[in-house]
């Protein structure tokens, strides 16, 4: 009977057993109830060099003798053998999200960078005509709008990466740095959370700036009087962030994590998506949901869940 599980820690030294005990580190799959395991024989799984699971075969019966050299050779080659193609597999994944994020930049270069380049240009023409201070105006809100999508494209072009150097970092502590680098206004920030998140440092600063920004710029109400207030606190399995601003409507909540995909005029469309392409580098999950104050809560979980790049 053959089966597979997902395990953290393993050397790669064949497995063999007649009695029941599993060794250490590496153990097969649980049997059917009702089913003793007597004998069994395995070798663990490796995917790209991390261990993915555990080929395993059992039987009720114990051996009489110890498995045969021309049984462990077949384990060992059948384990082998499926290690290459799980190999092979997250190779030709990783393959294929990196040619749809090299598309996705050329897309953005041709498009989004390309408009204000021409807005900037002809804004300099006019400007060298008539010497106009708009002219010279719209010729720099272009200039920093160009800045804007350059430094968010360096973000996305490092976050597409997997979060290697991960560690147990504070949460509250991280938000506050983030927030210092946010241009926050008139905004306050109350951190409630109390956890600790097994995370790439950076990156994490990385998505709460992200967050922080959005509400900041897209959650403000126009016509009140109050700054929007930010939260982070602690959810079930992960965290939260929220504001007391207009929220997002339900209908773009499918596609606000699109690259490019934004409700304002200034705004460049990255930065959450920058935050779910940070998730998916930590294999973590994003989920938008309204506030307990009306606004937008967007939710990270599985923080506390073993990740497999």
């Amino acid at each position: 009977m053959l089966r597979a599980r997902r395990h953290h820690r393993a050397d790669r030294r064949l497995l063999r057993r007649r009695g029941r005990h599993h060794p250490a580190g590496v153990r097969c799959a649980r049997p059917p109830e009702g089913v003793s395991v007597g004998s069994y024989i395995g070798a663990p799984l490796f995917a790209d060099g991390d261990l993915y699971g555990t080929l395993c075969f059992y039987d009720p019966e114990p051996q009489p003798e110890p498995f045969s050299d021309w049984a462990v050779t077949i384990v060992d080659l059948m384990a082998q053998w499926l290690t290459a193609e799980l190999t092979d597999r997250h190779i030709r994944t990783q393959l294929e999200e990196r040619n749809e994020r090299l598309e996705d930049f050329a897309s953005i270069v041709s498009h989004d960078i390309r408009n204000p380049l021409n807005v900037a240009s002809g804004s300099l023409e006019l400007a060298a005509d008539s010497g106009a201070p708009e002219h010279f105006d719209r010729c720099r809100r272009a200039i920093e709008r160009m800045n804007a999508l350059v430094d968010d494209l360096l973000v996305l072009a490092r976050t597409g990466c997997s979060a290697a150097e991960r560690e147990s970092v504070d949460l509250a502590a991280v938000a506050d740095d983030a927030w210092s680098t946010v241009d926050t206004d008139a905004a306050t920030l109350t951190v409630t959370a109390t956890t600790r998140v097994s995370a790439d440092r950076s990156r994490l600063q990385e998505l709460l700036a992200n967050l922080f920004r959005n509400a900041v710029e897209h959650g403000s109400q126009p016509a009140a009087d109050e700054p929007v207030t930010v939260t982070v606190g602690d959810a079930p399995g992960g965290f939260y962030v929220a504001d007391d601003g207009r929220g997002i409507p339900e209908s773009d909540r499918d596609t606000v994590f699109d690259h490019g995909f934004t409700t304002s005029a200034d705004g460049t469309g990255f930065g959450l998506s920058i935050v779910r392409d940070v998730a998916d580098a930590h294999d973590w999950t994003v989920s938008v949901t309204t506030s307990d104050d009306g606004g937008a809560r967007l939710t990270i979980t599985g923080t506390d869940a073993p990740t497999h790049e």
